[in-house]
């Protein structure tokens, strides 16, 4: 793939270089055309328009000779090739000191101070009651958290189980902001999601049921799932409404139920268009009808919304792959954390993306907003990240897909979406980019200076070692 990963490098260099400033800073002069404020600051999403190899390197060798069949084709316009899709400058997140090397999975904060965070493979969990600035290791209870299920109903008050290693789970609470647990219950069948509405009030899914109980836990009655085998998410909006998503038992159709009744009762949502799709990710339940939902199977991830409280789904595009979590705090805004450290943000329900400066290209599992302006995610090596309010303006996200088979062939890239992450230091008309992230793969790749011409779009020529040029056009 060094084909794809020269494109997409090149493409960060062409994107940084007019970044000045950010809307915080004093803006600097364009080094190109300091008559020309509009390519001052371009801070925000671009795509591009028209891509040309102009000549191939004089190496040899397969990255050569791919570059080289690219030559013939002459200016590719973006909608014959595929497409991509670029961020410059990113709202930053503030690493948090935590230690160790656990992995995080699961974050529930109530309010913007305080909130845990739990390991999926450990009994780790770390409690915070001043927003981040501060972490006390705790400890979940018995031998085995099996992916973090614990569930707070309010500062002091949780539930979590442990599963014991046979066909029971076990039930624990605190009442002191898990610093001690002490046993409730045994509970049938392996748990796979657990949801509290009130100290007494709650459920637990696993294989073929649902269970519930109304005396905070002591004891347990079954709620038949029908056709549903597997259930991994419940969600309640209040006391009354809430949802139960899961999947058949070839793990290739999604199922839905509602409640409407506090979970006495439950009901098949309309047909949901999910076949194939095997598990669910999470749902973030914005109200009683506006709802997001991440689920996945073996090939990739898949994004859809509900307005009318589940009844009915439409799908949206993801901006990169291998989303791991969602959080929506309104309908409009929203975000996805995923693999190699990437964040992405809508601001109009899903129709736009931009991507955020984690500072890592660490796996991120969990997103967690208790605010507009609040929000924390978690991930591998016991990595935690804090929103801050400022913007990275070296920042540069870029993402994209080559949709015409010929020119799959040609760059063996497959029917893959890609992406580059990277930052760039500017010296007058020249500029290094250092690509930290590339689909998986980390490294610094530096590349060389470019010429600008500034006509109705941003245009500029590339010329790198050995002969290589490149010409790129892009546009807002």
């Amino acid at each position: 793939m060094k084909i794809l990963l020269t494109v997409l490098v090149v493409l960060t260099v062409v994107l940084t270089i007019f970044l000045g400033c950010s809307k915080d800073e004093n803006p600097v002069t364009n080094p190109i055309n300091p008559t020309n404020p509009t390519f001052v600051g371009l801070n925000g999403n671009w795509r591009l328009d028209k891509i040309q190899m102009v000549s191939a390197p004089s190496t040899g060798g397969p990255s050569s000779a791919m570059k080289s069949a690219l030559v013939p084709l002459g200016m590719i316009s973006a909608s014959n090739a595929g497409w991509l899709n670029a961020t410059i400058g990113g709202i930053k997140w503030n690493s948090l000191s935590i230690g160790g090397s656990d992995n995080f999975s699961k974050i529930q904060f109530i309010n913007s101070q305080t909130g845990w965070i739990g390991s999926y493979s450990s009994l780790m969990l770390i409690r915070t009651f001043n927003g981040g600035n501060s972490w006390t290791s705790l400890s979940l209870p018995g031998s085995n958290t099996w992916n973090s299920l614990f569930h707070f109903i309010n500062g002091v008050t949780g539930y979590a189980t442990s599963y014991s290693g046979s066909s029971n789970s076990e039930l624990y609470k605190t009442t002191n902001g898990g610093q001690n647990w002490f046993f409730k219950s045994y509970i049938p069948n392996s748990a796979s999601s657990i949801y509290f509405i009130n100290e007494n009030t709650g459920f637990y899914s696993g294989y073929y049921s649902l269970y519930k109980t109304s005396n905070g836990g002591n004891n347990w009655v079954s709620i038949p799932m029908g056709l549903m085998y597997y259930t991994n998410r419940i969600k309640f909006i209040d006391n009354l409404t809430g949802w139960i998503f899961g999947s058949n038992s070839s793990y290739n159709q999604l199922i839905i139920k509602k409640t409407i009744d506090g979970g006495n009762n439950w009901t098949d949502i309309a047909p949901f268009g999910g076949q194939g799709l095997g598990y669910v990710n999470n749902v973030s339940c914005v109200n009683s009808l506006n709802l997001f939902m991440l689920a996945n199977n073996n090939y990739g991830y898949s994004l859809f919304k509900s307005v009318d409280g589940g009844n009915s789904w439409t799908s949206i595009e993801i901006p990169f792959s291998n989303p791991n979590d969602l959080f929506f705090v309104d309908i409009d805004e929203g975000y996805l954390a995923g693999d190699n450290g990437i964040i992405a943000r809508t601001k109009n329900g899903g129709a736009g993306w931009s991507i955020e400066s984690s500072g890592t290209d660490i796996n991120i599992y969990s997103i967690c907003f208790p605010d507009r302006a609040t929000g924390f995610a978690a991930g591998s090596n016991n990595t935690v990240l804090k929103q801050s309010n400022l913007t990275d303006t070296s920042f540069v996200f870029i993402t994209g897909k080559i949709t015409n088979t010929a020119i799959q062939l040609i760059t063996n890239s497959g029917d893959k979406t890609y992406t580059a992450a990277g930052t760039y230091q500017l010296s007058g008309n020249n500029i290094n980019c250092i690509v930290n992230s590339y689909s998986g793969s980390f490294g610094n790749f530096r590349v060389g200076s470019g010429i600008i011409s500034l006509t109705d779009k941003l245009i500029i020529d590339f010329n790198f070692a050995y002969g290589e040029k490149w010409h790129v056009e892009l546009i807002r």
